[in-house]
């Protein structure tokens, strides 16, 4: 298994991992990882990424795809509040907008020497982000992902295995079901695919756990119940979260986290409350390890969010102490 950090290029992150990525590379060797998962995002010149420090590339999430992808017009201004602003978040109105995003990323990988390309087999709404309810089936979200891949691949080999991400929200790829996955695959073009668990988005499925030590049972109870098809996970986002007390309180109160005001006004509250959601805090219990007796991942990514230098590391050194039977003691 090679073991491996994350950073998207929002300038939050450059600004930890260094424009030159030397901090970035410096924290890689301090702990001896093999590289990093990269999330590219506009504005920033993926070529300053070092080509030995990418091992994998992390495909944009574009979060609301059902309306442009049933190009529905109306349903575009009811989420962004005009064409032009919809226009702007997807570089454009129609399904190409999005492919076109996809083959750059995907180009820009094959360059990079990416070993892999994540996908989220997911979507939201701006009612079902606080609500969890979506007018959507996870039939119709998981066949509307496969197009998307599809379309993206069909006319360039990717370069690399497409690998689809669970998240937590229903209508969409969560792992729920045997089912959800033998859709997923039987709806595939490409040759080369797999899974990836992600062990926070996971956890984010039960507001009942309360402890990291739940959390792990929970875990390894969900991942027993996909039988066979576990094989085919083949990285992990090793994250922990732990937030079922917050949902399971805004859910119950009826608050409504989003406030009225413009599309990135609501987008900015989306991405707070998200972030309570998903904590990709450090696991700390050596429990988890169990996970990796049943699961034999090409890739592990320690994936996190992390303010400043220190709190990367803090999370880093932490997560590494819990596995260290599997990667050894860090150092």
């Amino acid at each position: 298994m090679k073991r491996l950090l994350n950073s998207t290029t929002f300038t939050n992150d450059i600004e930890v991992v260094g424009q030159d990525w030397s901090t970035g590379r410096q924290v890689m060797d301090r702990f001896a990882f093999d590289g990093f998962e990269i999330y590219p995002v506009d504005g920033y010149p993926l070529d300053n990424i070092p080509n030995d420090l990418v091992a994998g590339l992390h495909l944009r999430f574009f979060v609301f795809m059902w309306d442009l992808w049933q190009e529905d017009m109306d349903g575009l201004v009811r989420t962004f509040g005009d064409l032009e602003t919809a226009r702007h978040f997807y570089g454009g109105l129609d399904r190409g907008a999005v492919i076109d995003c996809y083959k750059k990323q995907l180009a820009w990988g094959r360059r990079a020497g990416a070993e892999y390309a994540v996908f989220h087999a997911a979507q939201a709404d701006w009612r079902g982000v606080v609500s969890w309810e979506f007018p959507w089936t996870w039939q119709q979200t998981i066949d509307m992902s496969a197009q998307i891949v599809n379309s993206a691949c069909a006319d360039d080999d990717p370069g690399m295995p497409i690998l689809f991400e669970n998240l937590w929200w229903p209508g969409g790829l969560r792992f729920e079901e045997q089912d959800e996955i033998r859709r997923l695959f039987d709806g595939l073009d490409i040759e080369d695919y797999g899974l990836v668990l992600d062990t926070g988005h996971m956890l984010n499925t039960n507001q009942d756990i309360r402890t990291e030590s739940e959390g792990v049972e929970y875990i390894l109870r969900k991942v027993e119940a996909m039988g066979p098809l576990a094989d085919h996970i083949r990285a992990v986002h090793l994250t922990r979260s732990l937030s079922g007390e917050y949902v399971s309180g805004l859910r119950a109160g009826g608050i409504d986290p989003l406030p009225d005001g413009s599309f990135w006004e609501k987008l900015m509250a989306a991405h707070e409350h998200v972030s309570r959601i998903d904590e990709h805090e450090a696991f700390e219990d050596i429990g988890i390890c169990r996970l990796f007796d049943l699961i034999d991942p090409e890739w592990v990514v320690y994936e996190f969010t992390f303010k400043n230098l220190e709190h990367w590391t803090g999370k880093i050194q932490r997560q590494c102490t819990a596995m260290a039977p599997i990667f050894g003691e860090p150092r």
